[in-house]
């Protein structure tokens, strides 16, 4: 498997649970199957059970059956053939797990810098605010835009 690997053909239902996969969920579980393997749902299944971040998730989700689809979609998400067994510490799976420990990364980071636009809008409105440039909005809010420097001080409505 390699970064440039493309995916696998899925089925709309292969799709639509991929869709319900959320990233982190697809981290741990690709860190479970790292440590137990592919063959031992059961166990993987116990090891995800009281994660933090899963507790949302119902008792379904942590069955064999299910836990087995999903990382059978993770793999065909990544290009590699679903029916492939791995044994605990697979190096194959621990790319896979880097893989989506990554995306969760990418996904942080995102969510960083979104927040950071967000902090330099409200400091540059606080500074204008300090600075009296929103003072226009508190004598005359029915205004859409402030009045106009270059025709001098007009006549408001």
């Amino acid at each position: 498997m390699t970064s440039s690997t493309p995916a696998l053909a899925m089925s709309p239902d292969e799709s639509h649970l991929l869709d319900q996969t959320t990233t982190h969920e697809r981290v741990l579980l690709a860190q479970a199957v790292f440590e137990k393997g592919s063959d031992d749902w059961e166990a993987v299944g116990r090891l995800l059970r009281g994660h933090a971040l899963l507790k949302a998730r119902t008792d379904e989700w942590f069955t064999a059956q299910h836990l087995a689809r999903t990382f059978g979609v993770l793999l065909q998400h990544v290009g590699v053939e679903p029916a492939t067994a791995f044994p605990p510490q697979s190096p194959e799976v621990r790319k896979i797990a880097h893989k989506y420990y990554m995306d969760r990364v990418h996904e942080l980071y995102q969510a960083m810098e979104a927040c950071q636009d967000q902090f330099r809008i409200m400091y540059s409105e606080i500074q204008e605010l300090k600075d009296g440039k929103l003072d226009w909005r508190l004598t005359h809010p029915e205004r859409a835009l402030p009045p106009s420097p270059v025709r001098g001080q007009q006549a408001l409505p």
